[in-house]
Parts: structure tokens; sequence; C-alpha cells
């Protein structure tokens, strides 16, 4: 019973889907000084509430308006009681808010919620052309920043880097997603960045966002010198990602190039040199 119950509830808010996004998290507990456990362990229950809701909050709007076949379209319930489990994480985290919290912390988790809500539900800018996939980053971006200032007060330079580093891979992690998507969302009628660039023309401009972070990365290992070991990382991996975009054709299987663009290796390796510098 129990088992089956957790099964409908990872699958319900998309757990295995926004599980490995924690990781923006653990990554902004080690660019500064070290929370202790307990500090980054709520953090880390609030931030998984905030995924939650917001995956939920998505995979309800897909269903009714983009008429996807999800999880969702399996459960027998009415539209204001898929609403509120969708909203309960939100519930989940007021009482977490007063244990500790500072300003700007309170401000991006405000900034959170309503540029998930703004994206998933109507007018869902998730279907708007450019402002879609500048949303998606922005909203992970977002994420990271709420994880860091949750005890900390003053960006330093390595959060400005780590925040670029989210920005730029999510840009480009959201349009390959799209690319993988782009038959059944060209299907269903919806207008992406990828369905409007068109399927040749996206991977042109991924390919050239690869160039422009390889041309930054390379540069910036010598103009910042005590930051030079994370451009390294950023240089080789986007080396790789661009030898793998440079091959795609209509035969390939967009959706494993999707989640094997080596990113776990890349963000692990940031925060063993967030943890040993």
């Amino acid at each position: 019973m129990l088992p089956r119950l957790i099964k409908k509830i990872c699958e319900f808010y998309r757990i295995k889907d926004w599980f490995k996004n924690l990781g923006l998290c653990l990554i902004a507990y080690t660019t500064n000084v070290f929370p202790t456990f307990e500090i980054a362990f709520l953090n880390l229950i609030q931030s998984s509430l905030l995924l939650a809701y917001f995956f939920a909050m998505n995979n309800f709007f897909d269903f009714k308006i983009a008429k996807e076949k999800n999880y969702i379209a399996s459960l027998k319930m009415k539209d204001k009681q898929i609403l509120l489990l969708c909203t309960l994480p939100l519930f989940l985290i007021l009482p977490t808010l007063p244990i500790k919290y500072n300003n700007t912390f309170l401000t991006l988790i405000i900034l959170f919620i309503v540029l998930s809500t703004l994206y998933s539900c109507p007018p869902r800018f998730r279907d708007h052309t450019i402002i879609d996939v500048l949303m998606n980053c922005t909203i992970f971006s977002v994420l990271y920043l709420q994880a860091y200032f949750f005890f900390n007060e003053k960006l330093n330079n390595r959060t400005i880097l780590f925040l670029f580093i989210t920005f730029t891979y999510f840009l480009f992690h959201e349009l390959l997603h799209q690319l993988a998507h782009f038959k059944k969302d060209k299907k269903s009628g919806r207008i992406t960045t990828a369905i409007f660039l068109g399927f040749n023309q996206t991977i042109a401009t991924l390919k050239n966002l690869l160039l422009i972070y390889i041309l930054i990365a390379f540069i910036s290992i010598f103009i910042f010198q005590n930051l030079n070991q994370f451009f390294i990382v950023m240089f080789v991996f986007n080396l790789l990602r661009y030898n793998k975009i440079r091959k795609i054709n209509r035969m390939t299987n967009l959706q494993y190039l999707r989640d094997n663009v080596y990113g776990i290796y890349e963000w692990g390796l940031y925060l063993l040199l967030n943890i040993g510098y």
C-alpha cells in the first residue's frame, strides 16, 4: 500500500524529472560559506516543493490545453481537486519560511512561484516563441539563487559565474529539449522556439550557442585566474557537446541525446571544485 502511494506521488509530481535539478542547490551551498547540514536540508526540502509545484502545474496544463497523454490523464478526479494537489507543495512551504529567511530569499521564492505559474498556466509563456526558452532558463537560475541567498547575503564572483553557467546551460538544454519534442509539438499546434526556427535552424542555433560558450570560456581562462579551473571545465564540456550536436540529423535519437549531454559530469566536477577550492 505505502510503496504504491509513494509511486503515485512521484509520478504526479514528476520527481524523477526534476530530482537532478537539486544539484543546483548543492552548487549554491558550496559556492561561498558552507551551511550546516540542517540548514542545507531545510532548503533542499523547500527547493523540492518548488520544483514539485512547477512540474505538476506544467503537467496539468499540458494535459488540459495541449491534450498530452501524461499521468494527469489517468486520474479520475475533478480539475479543482487536481489543481489543489498541484498547489499543495506551496502550502507545505509556508510553515518552513519562519524558521530561517531573509528578504532577498523570500523575494526569490515568490519570483520562482510567479515565473513558474506564468510559464505553466494560461496564457502559458511556455507556448510563446523565444519567451519559452528564456523563461525556462530564468526559472532554474532563480532556483539556484534562492538556495544561495538562503544563508548568504551578498553575491561574490563565483556566484555570478555559476549564475551565468546555469542560465547558459539551461538555454542550450531547453532548445535541445524542444528539438527532441519537435514532431510532437508540431502535431499539437504548439509554436515553440524550435518550431518557429525550424529543425535545421534550431540545430544551427545550438551550434552557434556552443561556439559562443566555448569562446567565452577559453578567453575567461586567461582573464579570471582565480576562477580558471571552472572555465576549463566549461570549455571542455561545451566542446564535447558541440561534437555531438554537429552530428545531428533527422535520424538521430534526440530523446537519448537530450539526456546524454554530459550535464551530470560537468555539474559534478563543479561541485567537487567548489568543495576543494
